[in-house]
């Protein structure tokens, strides 16, 4: 199962089709509930479960109470997508979900989506959260980089051929290559 942070943005929205349609069951998280219960209205039938939750991220207790639903309702977290972080050098949202998988005792995977401009920060913060049980990676996104090259990206962090990837920041940009 997934959760993705900000699902219903354009990055979200391909990622939350890629991965419902791949069998992958979604939560979509954001300030606004309504927006996330357009983006699972549309994914209706196209696979695994997509449910919408409302999350204020500076309520510690109401990110306490949103991983206990969505684990009742769509089972256990295997990875987090954040694509709106938060604040650099610490990212409180991430490192509080990163604390409750660890805790958990299973192997989860942390895919930050974070502006270039905070590529420094971000690079030192993966390094110190990633654990062998939980892989913690960021991309880094340059102007102009297509939801395409991004959401392939963390689609490819998120594979099943990625276990053992961690610590990483990978920088996605806009040009075009050969292959």
């Amino acid at each position: 199962m997934a959760l993705l942070i900000d699902g219903y943005g354009p990055v979200g929205r391909l990622l939350c089709a890629r991965l419902v349609a791949s069998g992958t069951a979604v939560a979509v998280v954001g300030p606004s509930a309504y927006r996330a219960a357009l983006l699972c209205r549309e994914l209706e039938g196209a696979g695994a479960a997509a449910l919408p939750y409302e999350l204020d991220s500076r309520d510690a207790a109401a990110l306490r109470r949103l991983l206990a639903e969505v684990t009742a309702e769509l089972g256990r977290i295997d990875c987090l997508v954040d694509l709106l972080p938060g604040e650099a050098p610490d990212y409180p949202l991430a490192n509080a979900i990163r604390n409750t998988l660890i805790g958990a005792g299973r192997p989860a995977r942390i895919v930050l989506v974070t502006p270039q401009e905070h590529a420094l920060e971000t690079a030192r913060w993966v390094r110190a959260a990633s654990t062998h049980q939980v892989q913690v990676n960021a991309l880094a996104a340059a102007a102009g980089a297509s939801t395409e090259r991004i959401a392939g990206a963390a689609l490819l962090l998120l594979a099943v051929d990625a276990q053992g990837i961690g610590g990483q920041l990978i920088e996605v940009d806009s040009a075009a290559g050969p292959c």
